[in-house]
């Protein structure tokens, strides 16, 4: 259904829009210039109010879908976000959002449990006629701003299944304007060359247009963050072909700019969208923690066409920006377009960005820079470093050192490792060549982690020329090296791994030791993926058998992962040194992501897969070749995780970003790697591991058990006081409900046979004895309202059908009767038996049907 902000109790709905009655002239909503259409398409209950009929409105759809089928699917989002008729004086509403669920209020990141995404969205009131000044905000930013379209015609609306459609708003443009979950978009369907596209933006104070990219404008505040982003997205001919588009600034005017065309008209697709994911689609691409807390992304991929090339522009995350919603601001532009790249953070607070590739295929690059994140009033700088790398490198590792310098090991070609000394050549950077012969060269998809001794461990890789590993045979290695930082540096080898690797990764654990997992194996199918995970241990270790493993051997996990990848990323989390697994390729399991236990040495799931990304109508489950880090400046218990794509060399490729984040205390959980305190105690989060088997975690604290509550399954009941099981009792409420207190001792309570085992029965007094120990008297005699037979006589079927029917039988005088004191007949020995019935204890009786019997009730202990 649709929403109606503002629409009175006589407003009417119709299928998919809402309208209100008395409408005298439904107008088009102003759009923000190319991009805002004011209000369009008439609906049919507002005719004949002189604006369109009917037939016009369904004509201008059809005629877009007709010309242009690649926007179906983008048109059938706008059921999800429709538009609706607004305030006074009477206007119309657009939003996005990630959820239609979500309340209008649109809070800043949606909760998935342990996964937030963006949704902070955008909101437009458009005016009732075209020429009229649209209001546009961003939820994480207070003020909104004005749009107001150049050459705009003073022109009706109306609308038609959630869409605004106007046609006619501008001399030549017909626009249609609708909300998607990633923005306000609007479909301009420009009929002839010349048509003046374009908007005059009023700001609020303190802020300012920047346009940094071609097709990109964004709007900032006064300390330079974007909260607003308007996009000239796409373009195509009336053949289908791609037509380019540009954004031109002009003081406060933004001009839509349409190249050249082989067949008109010609649709465009202009959007406004808030700054919660990336500006650019990315994959291949790096993500680097500045020492302000801001995050650094650089380089990739947006498209995987054929000879494309990397992007070049830059972005910054500040988690603090947007009320602590976080933004992505677009930042200068490298030197050079990459992908497959490294990007290390200097202790000068530079980045350095080295190799990697123009394009793919291309060649490898040679060349670095030295990127300055506050230059340029924040807007960042990258300067060529003196001179190149010794050798071209992409797909490589760069590890930043103790001494402050880098060092750089791998490409897709022959090499050798190098060092980067940025002190050299008046602080411009030296590359020095290092010989490698501690062993094979690490070629590309090995890792490299920084030990607590300085020491550099470099394992796994495909040590080959060129080519995919995995499509190769007997190619992926299991050898690993130790990089000594000395003079002269050298390498030396370790190991081997358990399994050759190549695409895995690798994690610093609290206790000095390597988590390595995942992976792909080049014996191995092209796309099969290893669910193993080994341990380096930088120490000698000895277990509480005696057992010792020796520094710089490998060691199994005690469990593999939930799931096999490659392809995906392994992150230390600050707080709790738990390590999470995001991402990959290599089953449809590696949506969920996973947790590394580094006390228990275990992996266990999240409780919730990653949520997915919806990319013109289709949710992507999961992503590959993306970038992972932990957050800082307050922000330490999330992990950011930015773009990459569904697999590999395939589009789509993703600028959504996607929050892991540690919970709180008394949030619910699946394992302690959720939990900022380490400890998951019965599927909540908890301040302390809540040791004792009468401790339980309350809101988020551990505290004892209620009193009577089991504890430790050994049939005592906790006081109420004490976090420990007692250790005698006293009586039965020292007891759990299956136990009764006998000479101190909690002993199983038993209701009926089926509560004893095999041979065993229960008796008055409720205890599990051996058949044979029930008191037997002479042939014929009952006990306990059961007829047995004489020592020297088997019993017989006659026997054990008058055991069953005996409670059927009406009492007699003389006979037994159920609960009396005695049960003998005349002229036998029979023994008085006790009152069934009756008990010592305040328990229920067996025949009380609230009484759920405790199963399995052991006869050992019973008497």
């Amino acid at each position: 259904m649709t929403e109606a902000w503002g629409s009175s109790p006589g407003s009417r709905r119709l299928p998919g829009c809402s309208l209100r009655g008395n409408v005298g002239r439904p107008a088009c909503a102003s759009v923000l210039g190319a991009l805002l259409c004011g209000a369009c398409l008439l609906d049919d209950g507002a005719y004949p109010g002189g604006s369109a009929p009917p037939a016009r409105q369904h004509a201008l759809v059809a005629s877009i879908l007709e010309r242009f089928p690649q926007v179906e699917k983008l048109l059938e989002s706008a059921a999800e976000q429709p538009a609706v008729v607004w305030g006074e004086p009477l206007g119309y509403r657009l939003a996005s959002r990630r959820r239609p669920h979500l309340a209008a209020s649109l809070p800043g990141w949606a909760d998935e449990g342990t996964w937030r995404t963006g949704s902070v969205g955008v909101v437009a009131e458009l005016p009732a006629r075209a020429d009229g000044l649209t209001s546009i905000r961003s939820h994480g930013h207070p003020e909104p701003i004005g749009v107001r379209r150049l050459n705009a015609r003073s022109a009706d609306a109306s609308l038609h299944q959630g869409l605004l459609l106007c046609p006619g708003a501008s001399e030549g443009v017909d626009v249609l304007l609708f909300g998607t979950r990633s923005g306000i978009e609007e479909l301009l369907l420009v009929r002839a060359t010349g048509a003046a596209l374009g908007y005059e933006i009023d700001l609020p104070a303190g802020s300012k247009l920047r346009n940094l990219a071609p097709r990109l404008l964004e709007v900032v505040d006064a300390a330079g963050t974007a909260y607003l982003r308007l996009r000239a997205g796409r373009a195509w001919d009336a053949r289908g072909g791609e037509v380019p588009l540009a954004l031109e600034l002009e003081g406060p005017r933004v001009h839509l700019l349409v190249g050249r065309a082989s067949a008109w008209p010609v649709l465009v697709d202009p959007m406004w969208e808030s700054t919660e994911d990336m500006a650019f689609a990315r994959t291949r691409h790096t993500a680097t923690l500045l020492k302000s807390g801001k995050v650094l992304i650089v380089g990739g991929y947006d498209d995987f066409d054929v000879h494309a090339p990397s992007l070049s522009p830059t972005e910054v995350f500040d988690p603090l920006a947007n009320g602590g919603h976080g933004a992505y601001t677009v930042s200068a532009s490298l030197l050079s377009g990459r992908e497959e790249h490294t990007a290390t953070l200097l202790e000068s607070g530079n980045v350095l960005i080295a190799g990697g590739r123009l394009m793919d295929p291309g060649p490898q690059l040679r060349s670095a820079e030295l990127f300055d994140p506050e230059a340029d009033g924040g807007s960042g700088a990258s300067t060529p470093t003196a001179q190149p790398m010794s050798f071209r490198r992409a797909n490589h590792t760069a590890t930043l050192l103790r001494s402050g310098k880098v060092l750089l090991v791998g490409s897709r070609g022959p090499s050798k490792a190098e060092l980067f000394d940025p002190a050299a050549n008046g602080r411009r950077g030296g590359f020095t060549a290092v010989s490698d012969d501690g062993g094979p060269p690490r070629g590309i998809g090995h890792t490299a982690t920084l030990l607590e001794d300085g020491t550099v461990l470099l394992a796994g890789g495909c040590p080959q020329d060129e080519g995919t590993c995995s499509q190769q045979t007997h190619h992926t290695t299991n050898s690993a090296q130790l990089f000594y930082p000395g003079d002269p540096p050298q390498f030396t080898p370790v190991g081997p791994m358990l399994s050759a690797r190549e695409h895995h990764a690798a994690a610093l654990l609290p206790d000095g030791n390597v988590l390595i997992v995942g992976g792909r194996s080049g014996d191995l199918p092209p796309d099969f993926a290893l669910a193993s995970a080994e341990l380096y241990h930088s120490t000698d270790e000895k277990s509480a058998d005696g057992a010792v493993t020796y520094a710089g051997s490998f060691t199994e996990t005690k469990s593999p992962m939930y799931a096999p990848r490659f392809g995906h990323t392994a992150t230390t989390l600050a707080v709790n040194g738990w390590v999470l697994v995001v991402g990959g390729m290599g089953s449809d399991e590696a949506a969920f992501g996973e947790l590394f236990d580094p006390g228990g040495r275990t992996f266990f799931a999240t409780r919730e897969p990653m949520p997915p990304t919806v990319v013109d109508g289709v949710a992507i489950p999961r992503r590959t070749r993306h970038a992972a880090t932990m957050l800082g400046s307050g922000q330490s218990e999330s992990v950011l995780i930015m773009g990459g794509a569904l697999s590999e060399g395939a589009p789509p490729i993703l600028k959504s970003s996607v929050r892991f984040e540690m919970q709180a205390p008394g949030s619910p959980c699946a394992s302690g790697g959720e939990c900022r305190s380490g400890f998951c105690v019965a599927g909540i989060c908890c301040s302390s591991p809540c040791q004792g088997p009468c401790a339980r975690c309350a809101s988020g604290s551990c505290e004892p058990a209620a009193p009577g509550e089991p504890c430790g399954g050994l049939g005592y009941a906790c006081s109420g006081s004490d976090t420990s099981c007692p250790e005698i009792c006293s009586g039965d409420k020292d007891c759990d409900d299956a136990h009764r207190c006998e000479a101190k001792a909690c002993v199983p309570t038993c209701w009926s046979a089926v509560d004893c085992a095999a041979g065993y029965r229960c008796d008055a007094q409720r205890r599990c004895v051996p058949i044979a120990a029930i008191p037997v008297g002479p042939a014929g005699c009952e006990h306990n309202g059961v007829l047995v037979a004489g020592p020297r006589r088997q019993p017989g079927w006659w026997l054990l059908l008058a055991t069953c029917l005996l409670p059927l039988r009406r009492p007699r005088r003389r006979d037994l009767v159920l609960g009396s004191a005695t049960a003998t007949r005349p002229g036998q020995n029979c023994r008085p038996t006790v009152k069934v019935g009756t008990s010592s204890t305040n328990r229920p009786n067996a025949f009380s049907a609230a009484r759920k019997p405790s199963p399995g009730a052991h006869p050992t202990g019973a008497g």
